[in-house]
């Protein structure tokens, strides 16, 4: 019986390569990021549905550094079922993104006569705390009881818009002066 000589290191190389690289090319296609502002497909897809179907100007931000990651969002037309289950009373838009910080932004819209609902939920039955000029426009500070969670909101043509996180006012303004 004759013996089969072994193959020649450059061969088992080749074959090697032959076999990776599709699979670290499909690896390297699959994590690119989205092709949007936010890098995120399914953050791209619900400020497309949102703007789409919002009566009101979808707040989103514009510019962040790329440090900013995009953890969430949502939309809900109103009477559809929240996170809670019960129907939404108003058109509500939701966007929390992780800063550099490693504090999570939340951004919280919504319209209709419940719109004013929304702040004890977000900013954690804040209380008053002053107020904010951004970009030409007052916003309420709320902070919470243990002082953890600081809040700004405006309530503009029967839309009422939260920012909210647990950082500092002075971080929160800048984080709300990119929204566009």
């Amino acid at each position: 019986m004759s013996r089969r000589p072994n193959p020649p290191a450059i061969h088992i190389i080749v074959a090697l390569l032959v076999i990776l690289l599709p699979v670290i090319l499909i690896q390297w296609l699959a994590q690119r990021p989205g092709e949007g502002p936010t890098g995120d497909p399914e953050v791209e897809l619900a400020i497309e549905a949102a703007r789409e179907q919002s009566p009101y100007a979808v707040l989103v931000p514009d510019n962040l550094p790329e440090a900013w990651q995009p953890m969430r969002a949502s939309w809900l037309n109103q009477g559809q079922p929240g996170l809670n289950g019960e129907p939404e009373p108003g058109n509500t838009w939701r966007l929390v993104y992780l800063g550099p910080d490693q504090v999570a932004y939340s951004l919280t819209q919504r319209d209709g006569p419940a719109a004013d609902r929304i702040v004890p939920e977000m900013s954690r039955e804040g209380t008053a705390d002053g107020a904010s000029s951004i970009n030409g426009q007052e916003w309420e500070r709320l902070v919470s009881e243990d002082g953890r969670t600081r809040s700004l909101v405006r309530s503009a043509d029967g839309v009422t818009t939260v920012v909210s996180a647990d950082t500092s006012y002075e971080a929160i303004e800048a984080y709300a002066s990119t929204l566009a």
